[in-house]
């Protein structure tokens, strides 16, 4: 399991992850259409229709109701930031819809309230939900199952982050499975407040929060390190989303290393950003390469600057 550790700040809040020695993204792959042959290894081979997380050396069942069962949340709540998945059903032999629209992967948000057109706020408690909104799809590559048409893996094109995420599968056989990706290595209350949304009359919106530059956030924080002969190094990635309903310019960003104790070891200059408007919902992918890194530095944390 890669140390990622990621949180994503609300306006106010800070996001913070932990260093490591990750790979980068790779390229994005058609989601559309599978290969001609499949390179994921398979343990084994289901018996029963339904959905599968792929492990190194287990074929885990993640079930198909839209609901977790409490009885077996802990066995699918550490999967791995690099797991597969399969899915074994009829509908992949009758349907003709395209693959990236029947099989979807998403990183779920806790909906905090629930706003009327006439402007009332309904409070609602634990619901969770794929919100449709910039950072929370994962994309997915597909690949055939060897004689066996009525399965398919699709494996995330992006190392999954910790979090709790939803696949699901539309067709003759319409499943939503819930699980978690190095979920005891984050704290809930804190993912909840950092992956926020509200249900509008036209569809989610991010919480709104006090504080923070006008809207702004910062999500899938990620880190790089790297070396020459030199000197070493360290790439900072990320992503800066407009969750306001304006256009808004893009601020400077704050950026400190932060030793395993959360305390600060070096102090990032100020980074400044081309000066262009971001429309709602917008998202600027940014990058902050280091040089020399402060010894001990074990996290690195990035907030906008107001």
């Amino acid at each position: 399991m890669k140390t990622h550790d990621l949180t994503h700040g609300l306006p106010g809040l800070l996001a913070v992850l932990l260093l490591s020695a990750c790979a980068p993204p790779p390229s994005q792959l058609s989601g559309t259409d599978a290969p001609a042959s499949a390179t994921t290894p398979l343990p084994s081979l289901p018996q029963y229709y339904g959905l599968y997380a792929v492990e190194q050396t287990a074929l885990l069942p993640i079930g198909s109701s839209a609901e977790p069962d409490p009885d077996n949340w802990s066995s699918r709540a550490d999967l791995s930031p690099e797991t597969s998945f399969l899915i074994y059903s009829r509908s992949l032999t009758v349907d003709p819809e395209p693959l990236d629209s029947a099989i979807t992967l998403d990183r779920l948000a806790q909906v905090r309230d629930e706003r009327t057109e006439d402007g009332t706020v309904i409070p609602l408690a634990n619901r969770w939900t794929a919100p449709n909104l910039p950072g929370y799809q994962v994309p997915l590559q597909f690949e055939p199952v060897a004689g066996q048409p009525e399965m398919i893996i699709a494996a995330p094109q992006i190392p999954l982050t910790p979090g709790v995420y939803s696949l699901k599968l539309n067709g003759v056989d319409v499943w939503d499975s819930r699980f978690g990706v190095a979920w005891s290595s984050v704290s809930a209350q804190q993912y909840a407040a950092e992956h926020c949304v509200e249900k509008l009359p036209s569809g989610y919106q991010p919480c709104i929060a006090v504080g923070g530059s006008r809207g702004f956030i910062v999500r899938e924080l990620r880190s790089l390190r790297t070396t020459d002969e030199n000197a070493q190094g360290l790439t900072i990635e990320g992503q800066l989303v407009n969750t306001s309903s304006v256009s808004e310019i893009l601020p400077s960003l704050s950026a400190s290393l932060l030793d395993d104790q959360n305390q600060v070891v070096q102090a990032l200059p100020a980074v400044t950003l081309p000066e262009q408007a971001l429309e709602p919902g917008g998202v600027y992918d940014f990058r902050i390469n280091v040089t020399n890194p402060a010894p001990g530095a074990a996290r690195v944390r990035v907030t906008p600057l107001a």
